[in-house]
This record gives C-alpha cells, sequence and structure tokens, in this order.
C-alpha cells in the first residue's frame, strides 16, 4: 500500500486545489495580523508608544496584543524566513522599537495588572479616611505594601517631569488616574522619602558595625526579614549611584553619597576580602536559617560541596580553636550546632577512594565531586612526603595506582604533549598561542622561565651526559613542594629532545646562519635593506647594527669573524660599491642611456666619488677599491 501511494502520480487538480488552499490561509494570517496592527495604532495613540508590556491585553483573545509585539521583534530579528518588507514599513511608520535594551524590558515587564489592582486598594483608603496621601509605614496586609507604592509613585513622578524623560514607569495615563483621586505628587509634609533613605541608612551602619562590610551580594528572592531590606535598599543604592555617575536621572544626592562614603560603602561587590568572602558564605547560611529554622546543611539539599565543606570546617576551626571569637558570636545567633560529624575511619576513606577510582580510573580527586575525599588524599601526600605515611597504607594505596606526585603527573602529561608537537613539526619551539594545542605554549613558557638562571649561567656546560651539573642547577630551584631530584629529572627529559630555553637566540642563530651563507655568495655581509631575493635578512643586519653596544659579546664575536660592517654609514658605501661591481660585470658602466633607465641612485654615488676624488675628500681605503675595479676618474671617458 505504501509503495503505491509512493508511486502514484499527483494529478493537476489536486495541486490547484492545494494552492488555493494555501492562499485562503495567508490570506486568512494577513487579516489577523493587520486586526491585531490596529489594535498596536490604537494602543499608542492611548499611550504615547508602542512598548506595549508584555503582560499588556486590550480585552481581544487572540492574539495577546503584548505577546503579539514580542513574537514580532523576534522574527524581525531571526532573519530566516525573512521578516515582511511591507509589514516592517508599517510598522515603522507608527515609530515601532524593534530593539530594547535591559532596563526598557524591565519596565515593560511591569506588571501592568497589578498597579491597577493597586489603585484598587487607594480608592478603599480614601473611602475610609477621606484623602490618599498614605503614610510611608502604612501596610494593608497585601503587597505591595501600600505606603511605599504610593512614595515610589512620587519618585517615579520625579523622574517623569524631567526634560529628558522618555519612557519609564510612570506614563500620562497613570497620572491622569491618580490625580482623579487626588493624588498629591508634593504632600507638604516632612519629606517622607528622606525620612525612609536616613531610616535605611541607619540600619546599614548598623549592619556595618555587626559585620564589618557593606560589600554583599543582593538577598535572595522571597526574603523579607530586616537583613534583606537592608541589602536591597543597598543594591538600590549602587544602580542609582551608577546613573548619578553617567549624569543620567537618578534619585540619590551628593549629600547621600557623602554619607554612605563615611561608612566605606561599596559602590561595587567586586575584589573581596579573605572576610568578606566568610560573610558571603555566612549569609548563605542565615538565608538557609530564616527558611528552615536550622543550620543542617548538605548536598543531598541541594548545596554545593564547597558551600558544605565551609559549614564543616567553620566547626573542625571551632573546635580546635582557631575561630575567631567575633564569627562564633555570628554563627551563635543562629542557633549553630557546633557538633561535628562523626570522624570517618581510614578504612572509611580508603573505600570511598576504591569507589572513586572503580568509577573514574584514577586517584586524582575532582573536589567537585567529593571535597572531603580531596583533602584526605592531600594530606596522604603531605604524610608520604615526611616519610610519615605508615607502610602498611602505602601498600594499600598503590594497589589503587595512587598518585603520590600529582604535579608531576600533570608535567609529565604536558611533556608527552611537546614531544607529539615536536614529532609533527620538526621543532619544539612552540609558539605562546598555539593552534595545535593552546596550553602547551604557557606550559613551555613557564618551563623556560622556570630554568632561566640556565640561560645566564651557560648552557652548554650543562647535558645529558654530565648529570652532576644539571642537578648543581636543579638544586637552585629546589622547594619542599619540588625537590632536586623532581627539578633535575625534568630538565634531563627537556635535554634530551633538544629543548630550546631561548628561542630568540635561536631566530638569531638562523639569521646568522643565512648571513654566512650571504657572505660565501657575495663575498661580503652588506645585504641591501629590501633584498627580494633574501627577505628579512637586511632588517635582520641593520637591527643589529642598532643594537651594537647592548650586544652580548658572544654575539659580536661571531659577526666580527665574518667581517661584519657596523658602520651604517660605511656599510651603505660599501652597498652601493658592490652595485657598482655588479654593474661593471653586466656592463652597463659608461653607457649613459643604460646607466639611467637602471639606477638613477648608482649614478648620483658615481658622481660623487668623482667629486670626492677631486677634493681629495676620498680615503685611501676607497681610492684603491675603486681603482682596482679599473674605476675611470674622468669624467669624459665615463657617465657623467
Amino acid at each position: 500500500m505504501f509503495q503505491q501511494m509512493a508511486g502514484r502520480k499527483v494529478s493537476t487538480t489536486e495541486t490547484s486545489k492545494e494552492r488555493v488552499s494555501t492562499k485562503k490561509q495567508e490570506t486568512k494570517y494577513e487579516k489577523r495580523w493587520e486586526s491585531t496592527y490596529q489594535r498596536l495604532v490604537k494602543f499608542r495613540k492611548e499611550h504615547g508608544h508602542t512598548m506595549v508590556p508584555q503582560s499588556f491585553n486590550d480585552g481581544d483573545d487572540k492574539p495577546h496584543l503584548g505577546r503579539w509585539v514580542v513574537m514580532q521583534r523576534f522574527l524581525r530579528k531571526r532573519k530566516d524566513p525573512p521578516y515582511s518588507i511591507k509589514r516592517a514599513e508599517k510598522l515603522d511608520s507608527i515609530g515601532f522599537v524593534w530593539t530594547l535594551d535591559a532596563e526598557d524590558i524591565f519596565h515593560q515587564n511591569r506588571d501592568e495588572e497589578t498597579w491597577n489592582k493597586t489603585v484598587q486598594r487607594l480608592k478603599k483608603y480614601k473611602l475610609q479616611h477621606g484623602h490618599v496621601n498614605v503614610p510611608h509605614r502604612y501596610n494593608d496586609g497585601q503587597r505591595p505594601h501600600l505606603g511605599m507604592w504610593v512614595s515610589h509613585q512620587r519618585n517615579y513622578y520625579r523622574e517623569y517631569q524631567n526634560s529628558n524623560y522618555s519612557v519609564g514607569l510612570m506614563t500620562n495615563k497613570r497620572v491622569e488616574t491618580l490625580e482623579s483621586l487626588g493624588f498629591e505628587w508634593n504632600p507638604g509634609r516632612e519629606d517622607e522619602y528622606e525620612e525612609a533613605w536616613m531610616s535605611q541608612f541607619k540600619a546599614m551602619k548598623k549592619f556595618v558595625k555587626k559585620y564589618n562590610t557593606t560589600k554583599v551580594s543582593n538577598t535572595p528572592v522571597g526574603f523579607y526579614s530586616s537583613i534583606a531590606t537592608t541589602l536591597r535598599w543597598a543594591e538600590t543604592q549602587r544602580m542609582s549611584y551608577s546613573k548619578y555617575i553617567r549624569n543620567e536621572t537618578s534619585t540619590i544626592t551628593p549629600q547621600q553619597i557623602d554619607l554612605l562614603n563615611s561608612i566605606d560603602f561599596a559602590w561595587n561587590l567586586t575584589n573581596k576580602t579573605t572576610h568578606e568572602k566568610w560573610i558571603h558564605e555566612y549569609l548563605k547560611l542565615y538565608w538557609h536559617h530564616f527558611q528552615h529554622n536550622n543550620t543542617v546543611i548538605s548536598q543531598s539539599s541541594g548545596y554545593n560541596s564547597d558551600f558544605v565543606y565551609w559549614v564543616e570546617t567553620q566547626k573542625r576551626d571551632y573546635n580546635a580553636g582557631k575561630l575567631a571569637q567575633g564569627k562564633i558570636d555570628l554563627l551563635n545567633d543562629l542557633d549553630f550546632d557546633w557538633t561535628l560529624d562523626p570522624v570517618a575511619t581510614w578504612e572509611d576513606m580508603y573505600e570511598q577512594l576504591s569507589q572513586y577510582y572503580d568509577r573514574f580510573g584514577s586517584t586524582l580527586i575532582n573536589t567537585n565531586i567529593n571535597k572531603d575525599l580531596g583533602t584526605w588524599t592531600s594530606e596522604l601526600r603531605i604524610l608520604y612526603s615526611k616519610g610519615e605515611l605508615d607502610p602498611t597504607w602505602v601498600a594499600k594505596l598503590n594497589q589503587l595506582k595512587f598518585v603520590w606526585d600529582t604535579e608531576d603527573v600533570n608535567w609529565n602529561a604536558m611533556y608527552d604533549r611537546l614531544v607529539a608537537y615536536k614529532k609533527k613539526h620538526g621543532t619544539v619551539c612552540v609558539p605562546h598561542a598555539c593552534p595545535d594545542d593552546p596550553p602547551l605554549g604557557g606550559w613551555v613558557r613557564i618551563n623556560r622561565e622556570t630554568y632561566k638562571h640556565m640561560v645566564t649561567n651557560g648552557i652548554d656546560g650543562i647535558s645529558v651526559q654530565n648529570q652532576s651539573a644539571v642537578f648543581e642547577v636543579a638544586q637552585v630551584k629546589a622547594t619542599r613542594k619540588v625537590p632536586a631530584r623532581i627539578h633535575a629529572a625534568r630538565m634531563l627529559k627537556l635535554l634530551e629532545i633538544e629543548f630550546v630555553w631561548s628561542p630568540l637566540d635561536v631566530q638569531w642563530q638562523e639569521m646568522y646562519d643565512r648571513l654566512v651563507a650571504y657572505k660565501k655568495s657575495n663575498g661580503h655581509t652588506v645585504v641591501p635593506y629590501e633584498s627580494p631575493e633574501h627577505p628579512g635578512l637586511g632588517v635582520w643586519v641593520t637591527s643589529q647594527r642598532v643594537s651594537s653596544e647592548t650586544m652580548s659579546e658572544a654575539r659580536k664575536t661571531a659577526l666580527d669573524a665574518i667581517g661584519f660592517v657596523w658602520d651604517p654609514l660605511e656599510a651603505r658605501w660599501q652597498e652601493m660599491f658592490h652595485k657598482y661591481c655588479d654593474m661593471q660585470v653586466k656592463n652597463v658602466i659608461g653607457n649613459n642611456d643604460k646607466m639611467d633607465r637602471n639606477d638613477e641612485e648608482l649614478c648620483t654615488w658615481i658622481r660623487n666619488q668623482r667629486r670626492n676624488y677631486r677634493r681629495g675628500a676620498l680615503s685611501k681605503e676607497r681610492i684603491s677599491l675603486l681603482e682596482s675595479t679599473g674605476f675611470d676618474w674622468k669624467i669624459n671617458n665615463a657617465m657623467s
């Protein structure tokens, strides 16, 4: 049956019906889009903009206007299939905003329904009290608190009156709604915003006195304790201050900034001290206690291993007498349970390690999986390095192929990658930003820095055969963590693969070898600055002259040995002389037409030699060199 269906030909009539059906469907969608567009036009007339809140709906069932607006932005941004040009032009004609920044999105997502419901509560308040001047601390048991909400409307209104105000939390329609209730934007009594600000500032001072910091992150959603209120207020001050320094509309004043600076208020939360990090963890425990009325923390209750370990550390430090009294007092405020969990026996930890090894094939513990086990294995390695670990335990751990030196394991792994790199590229000069293996370049650089003294003291004296010299050098770098025997072993391994301790020396030697080859072919070391046949060599030769004062004696000696010309002026004369010799060989000298066409610079140089000769300004050495080529000092017998 399926084969019959697959092989059946589609008739022309069926195709036509499908086209008609598709056309009708497209027309239906177009009408629906146009209908929703007209609703957006109506919204713009009422509100003065097209930034419809996502939760907004004008009463029609489908489509929801707020979500429809979001969908237009999404479809235009996607570009596949391309957004209808006709639709885009229609939306542009009413000032449609295609992109919203974070602040606009925040404003768009404000819950219009909540605002309207709060207005209804305000109307009830007016019926009971005869006015809408709600005290700041008034609370009718609902959220948002009515008194605070009224204060916020006045703050939003202040921003609304700013000449730069565009779209925010106060609109023309909202102003009209509140004023129809007799809302007073300036009630004429003590400024309740200032009073509320000072009240929170005092709470912040108490917080600083107790916790000795203001560098604390905002609170989790759903917490309404006094500390939560203070920390949310602190975050508001940071946002207001950020606007203030950008010269944007802000409710914070210079006087308030000065007051906050007087208590060392943290305007950002970066670069926390050890104490501030401790307070950060402590407040996690505070929120847990606030919610569950206990300090029982475990990974099974959703906390990561770092936080579980932090709580356990407080208990250990306390029982060992290492915890500061201030921290003890803060934890006691939470009725902290100082009882340590039962100490796991060596056999228990070994069993955990055995299970970890069976699962992952390694005894290098990922502390994100089991921090306690990672700490235990680290302690074992320390005891082993001191020779204080029971030989019986050592034997049992070796059965699991226990890694006693984790750093050596990592080093050897990187060494193997370097060997593989050399096999592929024929060199161990790995670039710092190595495309094949990015971490390898950094590792090579670290090893060069680690053994930097080897270059200073002379690398030639250290070899695979001279292991005693290698050990002496390694002794200088020895530490408790990496003893001399490990340093020596590593240096020997690097020497075996001809490790390049200074890549700059290698580059210099390569260029020097090219210069030697150049002299062998040309009889001199005066390489033209720009030489197509020898790219880069002329530039390098020039740089050697420039750096002659800072150059090592070994390099100077090597260059002198091949007759290197250090004087740039002498080098320039020699360059032109050799060019003259080349031209003479090509039978160009003396032919005016050929000389003019080939090198005007050389013609000028020849004239200068004759002029200097007549003036007695040409050295005997240069005269001798020129005459050795048959140079004609008479102008009438050669090109003038």
